[in-house]
């Protein structure tokens, strides 16, 4: 019920501007996403779906794949705020 509400206000392109910069910084560190999917303890479907913006990802799951691939947290949410306005 809670996720159902925070996807009303947030909305899904929030989720698919976090894809793509999970994506993006995947890519830059040349980490598989089954290898990140794995240190950030998620299934590789999961993860995938994370990058294709088709879940809403909890935050602290977002902020756990961060650390993974080295990447502020809060660089991150700049980067997609960047991207919605």
């Amino acid at each position: 019920m809670v996720m159902t509400m925070m996807n009303e206000v947030i909305g899904m392109d929030f989720y698919a501007a976090v894809g793509e910069e999970l994506k993006k910084a995947r890519e830059k560190s040349e980490r598989s996403g089954s290898w990140v999917a794995r240190q950030a303890g998620i299934s590789t479907s999961t993860y995938r779906l994370y990058e294709m913006g088709q879940v809403a990802a909890p935050m602290g799951k977002i902020e756990d794949v961060c650390k993974v691939l080295g990447v502020p947290f809060g660089d991150l949410l700049r980067a997609v705020a960047d991207k919605m306005e």
